[in-house]
């Protein structure tokens, strides 16, 4: 079994981002700046399955709008060691990618 994703890339860029966010206790403020989470369990705040796919759709569309060859990322989020949420962000690479989430969050400040 296990994660094998086949459109996304795992950004160690983004997951050290993430980790040092979750330190600082700013979980919602990452959540909100991201281009999409999604939680590790099933309820996922009441989501059902189209609203999942519908979701990584507009995820999609919106990164290639952004840039036709730009790359999906993704980082687990932790919390007591168990997965919690994952954060996903868009960019033309992994540094593209975790700058536009900086931006982002700035402009929610």
């Amino acid at each position: 079994m296990g994660f094998h994703p086949l459109n996304m890339t795992r950004s160690q860029l983004l997951a050290d981002f993430v980790r040092e966010q979750e330190s600082l206790g700013a979980i919602t403020e990452l959540s909100e700046a991201c281009d999409m989470t999604s939680t590790a369990g099933y309820d996922n705040e009441g989501a059902i399955g189209p609203d999942l796919i519908d979701n990584g759709i507009r995820l999609g569309r919106d990164a290639t709008v952004y840039n036709p060859n730009a790359t999906v990322f993704f980082a687990f989020g932790e919390h007591d060691g168990e997965i919690q949420q994952c954060y996903y962000q868009y960019g033309k690479d992994e540094e593209d990618a975790l700058r536009r989430l900086l931006a982002t969050m700035e402009q929610l400040d």
